[in-house]
């Protein structure tokens, strides 16, 4: 068995992936429930790793046959990367398995079971029951809504309304105290009537539930009993050393054993606790002893302000002599030594609703470590949509408008509770108010003890959608936290719905290092900023500048400003409704006011940054000084070394300023030649490329002209990305990424989708005895010469009579394949005549212009010994020489690409530019001539991509 274990480990895919987990400090996931917030969810948890690659790892989460992938950013907190956490609302499905991905190494998995029999069961503090047999108290169970609760009326039951996405399902709070087995429709569920010992009380760190690290040492309660004694064994441990151990035996007839009689008062650490009687009780517990720590609130900073959210992010703890925090989620800006105590003091992220690290705390010369999870707000909210699956929260007050729902789908206000005990907040109260201060819609709900609410928006959007009286749509969502004697103890907005804004007659003056804008406007006046984007730099974020309510000027000061020419907008504060992919402001802002500011002059850091800016202020120059710079900017790109991916991102956001916002006193063509020099010098990186690309937070149009531009869409070697950039090159081109599902995946059902054909094998053509498969370069695949010519003779026969006059491509190329029955392959869903004659109406402005560049084919491979290897494939594509000229062109591109990926062919600067060409005026005729030649290159000469 030891050496089957050792042969094992010496696999390459094994010793990689147990490498990569050395680097790597593993938190199970957890599957929980919210009841009155998100509903079942999953927990991923942060993960603590060493070293990687990528700036961030996946979680991949398969449900049934289905398969998703989460991002979680890396944070970077002392050389360490940690990762963000990130809830996940699931499904209903049998089992969820969760693999965590690093680097494209599997990491670790878990296989959690799910609904099991119709149902699936938690405990009232959300954890998920994992045993089949249910325990002897009030649980909750999720049942499927076509079974039923046998003897419902004997039990104390209670239902509660459906959860998001387990629409099929009811959902119920049961005590089963006095039960042995809960009867369902077809099924039942066994009770376990036995009752065990179980912590209870004392104190956790920092008040969190559901923890085992004890300031205050808890009890162990057990059942009473008469015959014989409790045995207990409490081992002191250290890193799974025992370094001491205790035996002890209690007497019968106690119903509790309080843990502090037998552990000291400051003997801090891990303790592993086995309690057990001879009549068959027995437990075991883990819990970790640690000294005493608080964080200590500002009452005037600790809830939310009104229209400003939370205001304060310093978090200040204070704990013990013996202990140490670090956080990875925020940065410690002071530390206090006062003897007793030390204060910590912690600057926080705006989003962030925990502060995640580790608390370090001395005992007996040895350094203990365990995980620290700190709720910092007492309430966190985001608006969400039903499909959403990963919740958010931005715990800020949104500015909408009418457009802004116009798309959305049962939007739903959720929150989630961070109370401490002390504040005793029981209910939450929800307003909408107009501007006259007059009360349109209020709504009160119970929240003590609860861990969210989901409240849905829609009877709220329904009285705003309703109002036409208004001239100015002015309302406010008001939030208040009332504890239990009825006393407001925090009010504060959520949401503000407004009409859109209309700027008028703006002004810009600049005086030295102050800028003064002044403006008018139609609207609210209300939750507003000013943007300023940096046109000559623009990969340094935007500035925004918020404006006070009411006001149509703002003074600013550009002393810190990054040097550069700024142009501003004016716009409502920005917004991501849904959560989904915040797209970067390059992508998105518009509508710039007249007139730039300059800020201060530097100078550029890197020689990519001092080409970029200087490509990008030659629209602020005169035409004379123009030619010049350009003339010398491209003799400097010559000489220009790349750095990845920080080149990649300033090339990119260069591009698209440029791209969006055209200069005019410029010639276009000039610069985009320029650009594409620039990006001609990053080919021999285009994996890096390929992935910063995908990665990016560029729109899915901007990220597809950038991979065409650094030549990835050509696919000229095997892609090396990560199942989070697969799915994102699924959304930017389809065509590409079904090409690679058809060809490289091992399950193709996409690319059989995408390719429209139900299997491979129906583009082999079989003999009349089906004894033998012949080749994938059949004229049923590649198409007859005959069809065109027949097509064509037809058309220009048909056009002559008047009758056809007014008839289309469609309707001249439907009778003919009619009344010829067109014997091709059907990709895409047409045959290739069919996608000719299209894409030839499409085209046929530049037919000519495309003729021209497609020929430069015939001056790219001159090896003569290819050409006698694969004498089939050129013999095959040369019939089409006569009946259809560009098809053969598009047929040798395909093939050469095909040599390419296959390591058969070295690629060049002008093989590269002619297929980008290809693909991009040829799409579908290109992709059906490599499909049929890739696959001929794969199944029957056996070559693999490179």
């Amino acid at each position: 068995m030891i050496g089957q274990i050792s042969n094992w480990k010496e696999k390459p895919k094994v010793k990689k992936s147990l490498q990569a987990r050395k680097k790597v400090q593993i938190t199970a996931p957890k599957v929980k429930i919210d009841l009155e917030g998100v509903g079942v969810y999953c927990e991923l948890p942060r993960i603590v790793v060493k070293e990687c690659y990528d700036p961030y790892l996946i979680w991949e989460i398969s449900m049934d046959g289905s398969t998703y992938y989460i991002k979680a950013d890396f944070l970077i907190r002392n050389g360490v990367f940690v990762s963000e956490e990130k809830i996940y609302a699931l499904k209903p499905a049998n089992t969820y398995m969760i693999t965590l991905k690093i680097d494209d190494e599997v990491i670790s998995k878990w296989d959690i079971q799910g609904v099991n029999h119709s149902y699936i069961a938690f405990e009232h503090n959300g954890n998920l029951i994992k045993k089949q047999t249910l325990p002897n108290y009030s649980v909750i169970l999720i049942l499927k809504n076509n079974r039923k609760i046998l003897d419902k009326g004997n039990l104390p039951i209670f239902e509660f309304p459906q959860i998001p996405l387990w629409f099929d399902y009811n959902v119920y709070s049961i005590d089963l105290s006095n039960t042995q087995v809960l009867r369902c429709t077809h099924f039942n569920i066994p009770v376990n009537s036995e009752d065990k010992p179980v912590l209870i009380g004392g104190k956790t760190l920092f008040d969190q539930e559901n923890s085992r690290t004890y300031t205050k040492l808890p009890k162990v309660r057990v059942p009473v009993i008469s015959d014989g004694d409790w045995h207990l064994v409490i081992k002191y441990q250290f890193e799974n050393t025992v370094f001491q151990k205790l035996n002890v035996i209690v007497k019968s007839g106690h119903s509790e054993i309080l843990l502090n009689e037998y552990i000291e008062k400051d003997a801090f650490g891990q303790y592993e606790i086995k309690i057990w009687n001879r009549t068959g009780f027995n437990e075991k517990f883990f819990i970790e002893f640690v000294p005493n720590s608080k964080i200590l609130f500002n009452q005037n900073d600790y809830w939310p302000h009104n229209v400003y959210g939370y205001k304060n992010n310093i978090q200040t703890i204070q704990t013990s002599k013996e202990v140490e925090i670090d956080v990875y989620n925020a940065e410690k800006i002071n530390e206090i030594n006062n003897g007793d105590n030390i204060v910590y003091k912690f600057k926080t992220r705006e989003k962030d609703r925990f502060l995640i690290g580790e608390y370090k705390y001395y005992c007996n010369g040895k350094v203990f470590k365990t995980p620290l999870k700190l709720s910092i707000l007492p309430i966190a909210w985001g608006i969400i949509e039903d499909e959403n699956e990963v919740i958010e929260y931005v715990s800020k007050m949104y500015t909408l408008t009418k457009e802004d729902f116009t798309n959305s789908t049962d939007p739903y206000l959720l929150f989630a509770f961070g109370f401490h005990q002390f504040q005793d907040i029981q209910k939450i109260k929800l307003q909408l108010i107009d501007t006259d201060l007059q009360i349109i819609l209020e709504n009160e709900f119970q929240i003590a003890y609860k861990e969210g609410l989901r409240i849905p928006l829609n009877p709220y959007l329904f009285e705003i959608r309703n109002n036409n009286g208004a001239s100015h749509l002015d309302y406010n969502l008001w939030v208040s936290l009332i504890n239990s004697a009825e006393d407001i103890a925090a009010s504060f907005i959520v949401a503000r719905f407004q009409n859109e804004m209309v700027i008028r007659n703006c002004k810009l003056t600049q005086i030295e290092n102050e800028v003064i804008i002044d403006w008018e406007e139609e609207g609210t006046k209300i939750g507003r900023e000013i943007v300023m984007v940096n046109f000559v730099k623009p990969w340094h974020p935007p500035y925004h500048f918020k404006v006070d309510d009411k006001k149509t000027r703002l003074k600013i000061n550009i002393n810190h400003l990054k040097p550069g020419i700024y142009k501003f907008l004016i716009q409502k504060e920005s917004e991501n409704l849904f959560f989904d992919e915040i797209e970067a402001d390059i992508c998105t802002l518009s509508n710039f006011q007249k007139g730039i500011i300059k800020g201060r002059t530097e100078e550029d850091t890197s020689p990519m940054e001092k080409v970029l800016s200087e490509i990008l202020k030659t629209r602020f120059l005169k035409a004379k000084v123009t030619s010049k710079r350009l003339l010398k900017l491209q003799n400097d790109i010559k000489n220009l070394s790349v750095q990845m991916p920080e080149d990649m991102n300033m090339l990119s956001y260069a591009y698209i300023l440029h791209n969006r916002f055209p200069p005019k006193r410029v010639d276009k063509r000039v610069i985009s030649k320029i650009f594409d020099s620039v990006f001609d010098l990053f080919f021999d990186n285009k994996n890096e490329a390929f992935r910063y690309v995908l990665d990016s937070k560029f729109s899915n149009d901007y990220k597809k002209q950038l991979l065409q531009k650094c030549y990835c869409i050509n696919l000229t070697c095997k892609p090396k990305i990560n199942e989070i950039q697969m799915q994102t090159l699924a959304k930017v081109d389809e065509d590409a990424y079904g090409f690679i599902q058809l060809i490289q995946s091992e399950n193709k059902v996409f690319g059989l989708n995408w390719a429209g054909i139900s299997d491979i094998r129906i583009l082999k053509e079989e003999d009349l005895f089906g004894e033998e498969n012949h080749s994938f370069l059949s004229e049923e695949n590649l198409g007859k010469n005959l069809y065109i010519e027949q097509y064509f003779q037809y058309l220009y026969q048909s056009i002559q009579l008047p009758r056809n006059l007014s008839k289309s491509t469609a309707d001249f190329l439907r009778e003919f394949q009619n009344q010829q029955d067109v014997q091709e392959t059907k990709i895409f869903g047409k045959t290739r005549l069919q996608l000719l004659v299209e894409w030839r109406e499409q085209t046929k402005k530049d037919l000519n212009h495309v003729k021209e560049q497609l020929v430069e084919v015939l001056n790219i491979c001159s090896d003569t010994h290819l050409k006698k290897q694969f004498m089939d494939v050129f013999q095959a594509l040369s019939k089409r020489k006569e009946a259809d000229e560009i098809g053969y062109y598009i047929g040798l591109i395909a093939l050469y690409a095909s040599f390419i990926r296959n390591g058969l062919m070295s690629e060049t600067k002008e093989f590269r530019k002619l297929l980008g060409y290809t693909i991009e005026k040829c799409n579908k005729l290109y992709y059906r001539d490599s499909i049929i030649i890739e696959l001929y290159m794969q199944k029957e000469r056996g070559y693999t991509w490179v």
